[in-house]
């Protein structure tokens, strides 16, 4: 894998056997791209979070908002943020990071996807001033 701006891939030997050359690996649980135009990593990330998120179904149900909000920040948020060091983030990818944050607050709050709740309302039904998942990091 190139890792600079140069179009050319010479070849790697070691032990007398070429390596293969790459457009995208993990490496110490992070994907690492040759084109950094749109990082999937972020999206991967949150997609992991959302799977976690869904499989405490039960504890969303039965427990105090104060529960769940620690529940969420101690399980959810690091698994979401997980490698974040190495981001690069952009404004579009912010939004995406907030809005993940927005849905998790909803998923306590068991508000519906079509009820027509504003973010600022949910932020306040939890006792939050703004997003704090982008704040932390």
């Amino acid at each position: 894998m190139a890792t600079d701006k140069c179009t050319d891939v010479s070849k790697l030997l070691v032990n007398n056997e070429e390596l293969e050359s790459v457009e995208t690996f993990v490496y110490l649980g992070a994907q690492i791209e040759k084109d950094r135009k749109i990082p999937p990593e972020i999206r991967r990330r949150l997609a992991i979070a959302a799977g976690k998120l869904n499989k405490f179904q039960k504890l969303w149900k039965c427990q105090t908002l104060v529960t769940k909000l620690r529940t969420l920040k101690a399980c959810i948020f690091p698994v979401a943020t997980y490698g974040c060091e190495s981001w690069t983030i952009t404004k579009c990818d912010v939004k995406k990071i907030n809005a993940f944050e927005m849905k998790c607050y909803r998923k306590i709050l068991r508000i519906p996807w079509c009820d027509r709740v504003t973010n600022e309302e949910v932020l306040e039904r939890v006792n939050i001033q703004n997003c704090q998942l982008m704040n932390n990091n």
